[in-house]
């Protein structure tokens, strides 16, 4: 603590720091021996307190007082005083100090405290703050009051005056209480002319919602004023003598913060008494024990904790139990560390077990010393019944997430009830359980899913009624088994180990139930109702995630199907090879109906038979050598009944090996034929075969029946193309045959070019192929060929059959030969793509030719060709007017007029075909 010590007598400044020196609190003492030694190391230094000798040699000690509460400076101040000056004391107080000492024999000793004392007083001061303070001023001295705001205003400028002078408006503030909102304080001269300060004091006094302080003032006051006005209320008084402004702002200040403190004293009386009653009114125990742990005082709603009865004992002589026990370790903690505790604790009282929030502080004396314990405790029974009810709960619904978080992913019953089981297992951490679902074709409840010792029960299958799952599965109601193993209910108690209790629920899928779950615990567990609640829940989840994956997976087969018929129907488009198309269809077939064969036999209507077109999922190919007699066969029967035949169990049939023959070594059970028909007429029947019995609903009948038809038009689509292309090769032959007539007919004419036709057709074929033109194009080539000279019919007979050369006319008359083909074929359709040839043969290279000129790639290819053919095969022909050349000199002549009369690409051609002997 800074301490400024402001004393001109060097022993007493020695006994006072001798004295401080044994306080347990630390003091920092600087000395000033006066005045003006005090207001130097004031402006170099900060202190936290000053202890100020009344009497010093260059001034009163009241002075530097004023300036310190003038400057504001943030320090405690006590007065130092000589033995029976006391009234310079109470002056010093009025002027701002914080207390003050007065020098006897054992002042010493008191130091410390009063210092402390003092600077805590200051300091609670200093928190709430010399604030604004409003002073209504009550005088009629004009001079009075000037100098009075004077004052303020240089050394209190925070204290704002207001001065009132009519005595009605003063009583009428008073009797509203508006003079509460008008000041903080009220400084009354006691002089008034016409009214009496005491009367306006006893106004005060009266209206007691009225807390506004007041000061009184007077010129010449003696103590039986000082008392009256004392016990109306006053808070203080001082007389009106030389340097009395000096002590009003400490007197003003002193009189507001005693009022503010009153106020705090009295709003904290009321807090006080509010929590008593809400102490009373609670359900809180509050109780205070001593160091040895035994009640002293004690408040309880519970009529076990009845004071009368807990006064002066301890814990142990009421109950000992685990919860009392508890209770005094933390007690006995609190008060052995000085620190807060808390815990929960239950106890058995006579209603029952109760759960406490109990906390334990330690109870002090003024001193600070421990002497027990505070209690306080809240019964949490209810709370904590509710958090486990919510943590049961909130453990409910993450199960559920979780479960359907996980059945979302799943995309098969299978794969979803898998889930579904790990999940519900998980829920209630137990490793053991399976999922039942019912077989509607054995008509029986078989395991789909388990897990722990129920894999041991994986082969087992269970009748409807049959053990536990079998009675849930036909009651539609959940069943809680106490032990398995020796439950009447179980079906196999000797397979299943001792020590596991569980519970069975059905699983619903809209309304029907489809199959059974059931998990198993560990005993001593056992399934609570809200347990069975929760695995509800979970069936329930299960049965609407069946439902969805059904609805998914009936939707991926509906579209799987769209698009089966699509592939068929592309591929019946595309393809003309039945065998192909059957394939596709009997594989999707075969896939999409989950069936394990099937086959297609074609009708021979002459032989009467049956004859295998084609087949999926037989073990032996000899089913493809077999031909099914439309009398002896099933096949035939459907054919000659024109109708599906439906057969269960082609087992139980008495002529199987004669029906059947062809199926030996294939398993068989299930059986539908349908008869392929188009418009009527039967063209072959459609087999399926099944190991299992055939019983599907009508969108699989109707799924079969859409391929059977499809199949049907397959067979038909591909006979009448068998058909047309039968016509077509007729009608092509027919007209082959027609233009090599027309070719005889032009070499009967034209005996020099006997054969010509024929041998140049040759030639120019194998030019073509070698030069890679398509087998479609050649056949137009070889038609243009052969009727390359069809124009000669419109040259007349004395130029065709002239035996020396043609003259210029002549000439002319044969170039037009080319176009008199023209002129005959473009009008046959048929004919127009072998125009080239024609029309074109005479045509040159260099565009020398006729009978339009054409050059180089103007002349179509056929006729490029054709020429090198035509050329050579006439210089090694023998005519009326020259004889045959020899090769050699043919060759010669093919090679030179290759880039003038010939493309030398072909040129080229046909000397490879040459050098391999194909010419």
């Amino acid at each position: 603590m800074k301490l400024l010590y402001v004393e001109d007598n060097e022993a007493d400044v020695e006994l006072l720091k001798r004295a401080l020196d044994r306080s347990p609190r630390k003091f920092d003492i600087e000395v000033a021996a006066n005045l003006a030694e005090a207001r130097t190391c004031l402006q170099e230094t900060q202190y936290e307190l000053a202890l100020i000798d009344l009497r010093l040699p260059d001034g009163s000690g009241i002075e530097l007082l004023a300036e310190i509460r003038q400057n504001d400076l943030p320090l405690a101040t006590v007065i130092f005083t000589g033995q029976g000056d006391e009234e310079s004391a109470i002056a010093a107080l009025k002027a701002g100090a914080n207390d003050y000492m007065i020098k006897n024999d054992y002042y010493f000793r008191q130091a410390a405290r009063v210092l402390e004392n003092a600077l805590d007083r200051f300091q609670l001061f200093a928190k709430s703050g010399f604030s604004s303070i409003t002073v209504l001023y009550i005088v009629s001295d004009a001079a009075d009051v000037d100098l009075t705001r004077r004052h303020l205003a240089r050394y209190a400028p925070h204290i704002r005056m207001q001065v009132e002078q009519s005595s009605d408006k003063i009583f009428d503030l008073i009797s509203t209480g508006n003079i509460e909102k008008l000041c903080d304080i009220c400084l009354i001269d006691y002089r008034l002319p016409g009214l009496s300060a005491l009367e306006l004091l006893k106004a005060l006094q009266q209206n007691r919602d009225i807390t506004v302080p007041a000061v009184l003032v007077t010129d010449q006051g003696d103590e039986e004023t000082a008392l009256q006005a004392l016990r109306l209320g006053a808070s203080d008084y001082l007389v009106k003598q030389p340097g009395y402004l000096f002590q009003l702002p400490a007197a003003l200040e002193n009189a507001y913060n005693q009022a503010c403190l009153a106020r705090e004293h009295a709003r904290l009386l009321k807090s006080e008494e509010r929590f008593r009653v809400a102490i009373r009114n609670s359900q809180i125990t509050v109780a205070h024990v001593d160091r040895d742990l035994r009640y002293t005082w004690i408040h309880s709603p519970h009529p076990d904790f009845d004071p009368s009865a807990v006064i002066g004992k301890r814990d142990d002589d009421l109950s000992d139990n685990a919860g009392t026990r508890k209770l005094m370790a933390l007690k006995k903690k609190a008060i052995e560390t000085g620190a807060a505790q808390r815990e929960e604790i239950s106890f058995p009282v006579s209603d029952g077990i109760h759960i406490y929030d109990i906390s334990a502080e330690p109870l002090k004396d003024k001193q600070g010393g421990i002497i027990g314990a505070t209690t306080s405790a809240i019964d949490i029974t209810e709370r904590v019944e509710m958090e486990h009810v919510l943590k049961r709960r909130l453990g409910e619904l993450e199960a559920l997430y979780s479960v359907s978080s996980s059945l979302r992913s799943a995309e098969t019953v299978e794969e979803m009830l898998s889930m579904l089981l790990d999940e519900t297992l998980k829920a209630f951490e137990t490793n053991v359980g399976a999922i039942l679902l019912y077989d509607d074709d054995r008509k029986l409840l078989r395991h789909l899913v388990t897990r722990g010792w129920f894999r041991e029960l994986q082969d087992i299958s269970l009748k409807q009624g049959e053990g536990i799952t079998g009675m849930v599965f036909n009651t539609g109601e959940p069943y809680v088994s106490e032990e398995f193993s020796t439950d009447q209910n179980f079906k196999y108690p000797d397979r299943v180990p001792e020590g596991w209790g569980g519970a069975s629920i059905p699983i619903n899928v809209d309304r029907q139930i489809i199959g059974t779950l059931t998990l198993a615990v560990p005993l001593p567990r056992k399934i609570t109702p809200d347990n069975l609640k929760l695995l509800l829940s979970l069936g329930d989840m299960a049965g609407t995630a069946v439902h969805r994956i059904t609805l998914h997976e009936e939707a991926v087969k509906r579209l799987q199907k769209m698009q089966a018929t699509r592939a068929i129907d592309a591929s019946i488009i595309a393809s003309q090879d039945m065998s192909l198309t059957l394939d596709i269809l009997l594989e999707h077939l075969v896939s999409q109906l989950s069936i394990d064969a099937a086959d297609v036999f074609l009708l021979n209507q002459d032989l009467k038979v049956l004859e295998f077109a084609a087949g999926k999922g037989f073990r032996s190919k000899s089913l493809e050598k077999f031909s099914l007699d439309l009398q002896e066969s099933m096949a035939g029967r459907a054919v000659r009944k024109r109708q599906t035949i439906h057969v269960y169990d082609i087992n139980d049939l008495p002529n199987k090996e004669g029906l059947f023959q062809w199926l030996k070594g294939d398993q068989f059970s299930g059986y539908i034929c349908i008869p392929l028909s188009v418009k009527g007429e039967v063209k072959g029947v459609l087999e399926i075969f099944g190991k299992r019995p055939f019983r599907k609903e009508s969108d699989w009948l109707d799924f079969l029946e859409s391929l059977a038809l499809q199949a049907a038009i397959t067979i038909n689509n591909n006979q009448l193309f068998e058909d047309i292309q039968r016509a077509n090769l007729e009608l092509t032959l027919a007209y082959d045959a027609t233009l090599e007539g027309w070719s005889r007919a032009l070499e009967l004419r034209d005996h020099e070019t006997d054969n010509h036709s024929r041998r140049v057709t040759d030639m120019t074929m194998k030019i073509a192929e070698a030069a890679g033109v398509s087998a479609s194009e050649r056949v137009h080539i070889r038609r243009g060929a052969l009727l390359h000279d069809i124009g000669k019919v419109g040259v007349p007979d004395s130029i065709l059959h002239k035996p020396d050369k043609l003259n210029a006319e002549e000439w002319a008359m044969m170039k037009k030969h080319p176009v008199f083909a023209y002129q005959l074929l473009s009008p046959i359709e048929y004919l127009r793509p072998a125009l080239d040839i024609p029309y074109c043969h005479h045509e040159k290279w260099d565009g020398s030719g006729y009978p339009r000129g054409l050059r180089d790639s103007e002349i179509p290819l056929a006729a490029r060709i054709f020429a090198v053919a035509d050329v050579f095969d006439a210089l090694t022909s023998e005519r009326p007017y020259r004889p045959a050349w020899d090769r050699k000199e043919a060759l010669k002549c093919i090679r030179e007029e290759s880039g003038k009369h010939f493309d030398p690409r072909i040129v080229e051609i046909f000397f490879s075909l040459v050098e391999k002997g194909d010419v």
